[in-house]
């Protein structure tokens, strides 16, 4: 994985100039430099930058995806599958309620791309530190009835556990995610899920998936 600076985008302004001339070419031009101080210094105190006024949702430890950064996975020991992402932070919100339509607070995010094939399991968009954004319905579904909500990808509480998708996706089949251990493999610290298959929540079968996060890497 590759991290670069980002440069996060400012609200432009212009810096007035302000010009000084000899108190000796009369009063009229002292109040003109008077008067176009006084002008530039409001401007200056006015003008602040989008950092100063959206906040900032870094990635976790545990998924480092900053801007300018991917990943390369070996899928079934042939394909190489690349994520990434992009190169700035997004100012992003999203739909919180409908009637009445209500949204989140605008925040600067990283947004994720995945590979086609990607074993992350996500589909491109921006990541609130260990959340993606979903989206669920009230039916019947269109474009007017859709709201969006923040989502696990991981949570870094031992014991903790949630479901790998949304629950109005699958009525009996489902996946959950458990969060077995944080583990030192003699070089960095890994949180380990363990994802496990139900039906009509008992355990249907022994196959579990087993998902690895190292810390600072990704």
């Amino acid at each position: 994985m590759k991290s670069e600076g980002v440069d996060m985008p400012n609200a432009p302004y212009t810096r007035p100039l302000v010009c000084c001339y000899p108190f000796g070419l009369g009063s009229s031009v002292v109040k003109i430099n008077l008067i176009i101080f006084v002008i530039g210094l409001l401007s200056l105190v006015g003008c602040s930058s989008d950092e100063d006024i959206y906040k900032l949702i870094e990635p976790g430890p545990y998924l480092t995806v900053y801007p300018n950064s991917w990943w390369k996975y070996l899928y079934n020991d042939s394909l190489i599958v690349m994520d990434s992402t992009g190169d700035n932070y997004v100012l992003n919100d999203y739909k919180k309620t409908i009637n009445p339509y209500t949204y989140s607070e605008k925040v600067y995010v990283p947004f994720y791309y995945p590979g086609d094939q990607s074993p992350m399991w996500l589909n491109y968009g921006p990541i609130y530190e260990y959340n993606r954004i979903d989206d669920g319905g009230i039916p019947p579904v269109t474009y007017t009835t859709i709201y969006e909500y923040e989502f696990p990808i991981l949570k870094t509480q031992i014991g903790a556990s949630f479901p790998r998708w949304p629950s109005d996706r699958y009525s009996q089949y489902s996946e959950k995610v458990f969060v077995e251990t944080i583990a030192f493999n003699g070089n960095d610290s890994v949180l380990i899920q363990v994802i496990r298959h139900y039906a009509d929540d008992l355990q249907c079968d022994s196959h579990k998936e087993i998902q690895e996060f190292t810390k600072n890497i990704g």
